[in-house]
């Protein structure tokens, strides 16, 4: 996390885990899967907006390893 938020200099707002692992249903010693995705606020609203399927996935699942969940115009934190 510190490498990425070196690398992107202030501009990381949120990490969110989401999937099997988020809900805490992944298998024994399964693979770790990871995406890295890199959003605007601006594009986060526009999806909900639409009910991007996508999104309500993320939403549902999602648990915020850094920053919020980019509700709104800016950064609401969450609990992880």
């Amino acid at each position: 996390m510190a490498g990425l938020r070196e690398e992107l200099d202030g501009d990381l707002l949120a990490v969110w885990l989401y999937g099997s692992r988020a809900r805490d249903e992944a298998e024994g010693d399964s693979p770790v899967y990871y995406s890295l995705r890199i959003y605007d606020a601006d594009w986060l609203s526009e999806r909900r907006r639409i009910r991007s399927f996508f999104l309500q996935e993320v939403d549902r699942d999602k648990r915020v390893l850094f920053g919020g969940t980019l509700y709104g115009d800016g950064i609401e934190s969450s609990a992880a």
